[in-house]
């Protein structure tokens, strides 16, 4: 899939055009069509990663060779609209939204319902994205900045409970942003959000959903550490840093504290978190922790498995003007395993991560 002039532009038409199954186009059929936020260009800067470490990537997942070199070597990119879609008489059942002559997959997990008419509502608010019910990471990015944009706009409902599929859904708790599941369901007026670019807007949103959190979990009893390292563990799909342990007590001599969050709550993660410089962590959805908790500006570091390359962070950093970092491991046995291979090397990528915090661009 080759990169074009407008992939330069606009990251997320390659995604359309490698992922398209996951992005719905509403514009044929709604009623009415509201532009929450207009596009806007950026300047951004590339990625700190080590000379050669492209070459010892093997492999993506849900995405694609050519956006992952994008995304850690532009320097600008362009930001889509964030538009609202109103429909009248719309559905929802079975996680698929319906309006006349029309029927969209709005999740891709199984909207469980008993059957009936569901809820009947005059207006509801759609927060939910395709992929955040299928991982936390895109839950806690994409669906607590969504839910406060729907609740200005109307009544908000989520069509998955992420509480059933969530260990860490207290966090909407702390931003006060719960809403509703529903799984079927008759509207007079269903609005359906287009929200997926790192615009100005999403960035507002994100530094308030932070604000929330943070004043909710409390004042943390010490001062930030240094840096946090999370451990991956056996979380999410597999993922496994074979010498993680050993990057642990590397890193903690350094000053950087050590957090298992599948262990913890979001209450005290927050708190283990809140105002950190930099974050290092294997790719994955564990790295959302980072969102509402780094410093800002602050750094990120990524560990890439070498053949699950995915920088789907860096967009956020780009967004929130944060530095990012990676550093792509090698194989270690079979699967999804690889190590660490050169830890003065991860040091100094990590050190200049942060050097590059607050430059300007």
């Amino acid at each position: 899939m080759p990169i074009t002039l407008r992939d330069m532009r606009d990251p997320m038409s390659v995604l359309r055009r490698g992922l398209g199954k996951y992005i719905l186009d509403l514009d044929a059929g709604c009623d009415e069509v509201q532009v929450i936020c207009a596009a806007e260009e950026q300047r951004t800067r590339p990625a700190i990663i080590p000379d050669g470490h492209l070459d010892r990537v093997l492999g993506v997942e849900e995405t694609s060779v050519e956006l992952e070199r994008l995304r850690i070597t532009r320097d600008w990119v362009q930001h889509g609209e964030t538009k609202a879609f109103h429909f009248k008489n719309g559905k929802l059942a079975g996680g698929f939204f319906y309006a006349p002559g029309r029927r969209y997959r709005q999740v891709l997990v199984r909207a469980e319902s008993s059957g009936g008419r569901g809820v009947e509502m005059s207006h509801a608010v759609v927060a939910s994205s395709p992929l955040s019910g299928l991982y936390f990471g895109h839950w806690l990015r994409e669906c607590l900045p969504q839910v406060l944009l729907a609740k200005s706009l109307g009544p908000a409902i989520e069509l998955f409970d992420c509480r059933d599929r969530y260990t860490h859904s207290d966090y909407a708790d702390l931003a006060d942003l719960r809403c509703p599941s529903v799984a079927r369901g008759c509207f007079g007026r269903l609005t359906i959000l287009e929200d997926h670019h790192q615009n100005s807007h999403r960035v507002a949103r994100y530094r308030e959903v932070g604000r929330r959190i943070r004043e909710k979990a409390g004042t943390p009893n010490q001062a930030p550490p240094h840096g946090v390292f999370l451990l991956r563990g056996g979380s999410g799909a597999e993922r496994r840093l074979t010498n993680e342990q050993q990057v642990a007590d590397h890193l903690a001599g350094k000053g950087f504290r050590v957090i298992d969050h599948a262990s913890m709550t979001p209450q005290q993660l927050v708190r283990a978190m809140s105002g950190t410089k930099v974050v290092v962590a294997v790719e994955g959805s564990h790295i959302a922790h980072a969102i509402y908790t780094l410093a800002d500006p602050g750094a990120l570091m990524v560990l890439q498995p070498p053949a699950r390359f995915n920088n789907v962070y860096k967009d956020v950093c780009d967004a929130m003007n944060w530095s990012y970092g990676t550093y792509v491991c090698v194989p270690d046995g079979k699967g999804h395993s690889f190590r660490l291979d050169d830890f003065d090397l991860m040091d100094r990528i990590i050190d200049q991560t942060l050097a590059a915090v607050g430059q300007p661009l």
